[in-house]
């Protein structure tokens, strides 16, 4: 709102459409006004966590019990979580919300796995398993153990972190099929069929020669080939065991 479209253009009070006094005293009061409303905007804006200066930023999530990292470097995905501060406490202490929490920070993670199975004296353990990205650096570890233990339940305690390596190779394997037909016929010369070949499934081609009354040729089918392949994918486990201080 402009105070002084209002007063000028809205109101029309007669003593502030001729210049004098009057008219100025009401124009400054109107800039005043506007500059107060200004000053209500920002104050509202610095008090939601989607509109505020990075300034407040953390100050914000601290009131909201959100803890930000050394390393968590983007101002953006940080603003995202102080703003989802709700949900996001909501999705904590939960393993069907550590996935969802994890991935926030870029790490796309299987539901955590309970050691109970493998120990029912550690029935609190837990370990996390996830793809070994292309690069993984000592920051990457750091960040991930700490948004773990952020994310678990308060009466879980964290195993070990266990990343898949992955390696692949292809493996090919063929076969060659070759059938043939000879017939005379009362002349000398040759007819060949042309090769075939086929990638999926089995091809056969066969060719039917017609007499023609001519002596002594011979007719030639070439080869019929065939091509079948597999695939086989290694995968190798790499375990990082969690250490008590």
């Amino acid at each position: 709102m402009d105070f002084r479209d209002y007063i000028f253009k809205t109101l029309r009070w007669s003593l502030c459409l001729r210049p004098g006094p009057i008219a100025a005293v009401v124009h400054g009061l109107a800039r005043v006004f506007n500059d107060v409303v200004g000053d209500m905007y920002w104050l509202r804006d610095q008090m939601n966590p989607a509109t505020c200066e990075l300034l407040f930023l953390e100050p914000l999530a601290e009131s909201r019990g959100i803890t930000r990292h050394r390393l968590e470097v983007d101002d953006d995905l940080f603003r995202q979580r102080v703003v989802k501060a709700f949900a996001w406490q909501l999705l904590g202490g939960k393993s069907q919300g550590m996935p969802k929490l994890l991935k926030h920070f870029g790490y796309d993670v299987d539901e955590p796995v309970n050691v109970r199975a493998e120990d029912e004296a550690r029935w609190a353990e837990f370990r996390i398993e996830l793809d070994s990205p292309p690069a993984i650096t000592q920051n990457d570890y750091e960040l991930l153990l700490w948004s773990t233990n952020e994310a678990k339940p308060g009466r879980s305690k964290l195993e070990s972190v266990r990343f898949r390596s992955v390696l692949k190779k292809e493996l090919y394997h063929g076969g060659k099929i070759r059938t043939g037909d000879v017939q005379h016929i009362p002349h000398r010369f040759g007819i060949s069929a042309a090769p075939i070949q086929t990638y999926v499934g089995v091809g056969i081609r066969q060719a039917d020669i017609v007499n023609i009354g001519i002596r002594d040729s011979k007719i030639n089918i070439e080869p019929v080939e065939l091509y079948t392949g597999i695939a086989m994918q290694q995968v190798d486990i790499t375990t990082i065991p969690i250490r008590e201080n």
